[in-house]
């Protein structure tokens, strides 16, 4: 989970600051953020790290489509048009 920690409105969009700490053990591992919004620009989405002898190889965006509504109510309002 990377919260927002600061948001920056410009006119026709706006930039979102995400921020988590994660601890590693050494090796090469992959972070996953997911349940960012639909309308996230691929092209700008940027990635850093710190710490001792942390190297950031590559960020890449994927867009996965899940089965459920992710809120009940949203998921409530299918089932009755599906009816």
């Amino acid at each position: 989970h990377a919260p927002i920690v600061a948001v920056t409105v410009y006119t026709g969009n706006a930039r979102i600051t995400r921020r988590a700490v994660i601890h590693l053990d050494a090796g090469e591992h992959t972070l996953i953020l997911d349940g960012l919004p639909a309308s996230l620009d691929d092209q700008s989405v940027r990635a850093s790290g710190r710490g001792a002898n942390v190297r950031l190889v590559g960020v890449d965006v994927a867009t996965h489509y899940g089965t459920e509504a992710p809120e009940a109510n949203v998921a409530e309002l299918m089932r009755q048009l599906e009816a």
